[in-house]
């Protein structure tokens, strides 16, 4: 229970709860199928939405990102439509396919262009049957993370410090 130590009086609120323990860290599943082996990294619920999580969890023998989440607390807004919007990013980010599957969401297959593949209604009960595109293409962003990202801010901050520094010694001329 988070913040247990803090405030003791939490762990009474969720019995038998103090006993679990994270786990040793990401892993890829493995599994061996009539394709071959087959690398399947999971995101569960909000980690589809979150980047950095995302690529702490894709390793290198990753082939699918699979996202599951149960979006009923949603109800019907636009919300699980944004949610399926937020998760398509994680697979150009990794180069490969990002399956979603949501008990009263929207579930779907995400090829890894970015483009959703098919997908099921709002609260539909389907049952979707797709062959769902592998690849191994490792991206800039899956080896580096956002560390482009930084390297443009820093170039970005520092012209625009010299421009500063540039203009400023002119006026007191």
């Amino acid at each position: 229970m988070p913040f247990s130590d803090t405030f003791p009086w939490l762990s009474d609120l969720a019995e038998n709860l103090h006993t679990l323990t994270p786990g040793a860290g990401p892993s890829t599943l493995r599994f061996d199928g009539p394709a071959g082996e087959l690398g399947i990294a999971p995101l569960i619920c909000y980690e589809g939405c979150k980047a950095a999580v995302a690529r702490r969890q894709a390793g290198e023998d990753t082939d699918v990102l699979v996202n599951m989440s149960h979006d009923a607390w949603f109800g019907d807004t636009i919300f699980p439509h944004q949610f399926l919007m937020v998760v398509a990013p994680r697979a150009t980010e990794h180069g490969v396919s990002v399956v979603r599957i949501a008990n009263t969401g929207i579930s779907a297959v995400i090829e890894p262009t970015g483009r959703v593949r098919t997908q099921s209604e709002l609260f539909e009960q389907i049952v979707l049957v797709e062959d769902v595109p592998v690849q191994r293409r490792a991206t800039v962003y899956s080896r580096a993370g956002n560390l482009f990202a930084w390297a443009c801010m820093a170039v970005s901050l520092t012209v625009a410090a010299l421009r500063f520094r540039q203009r400023r010694s002119g006026e007191g001329r």
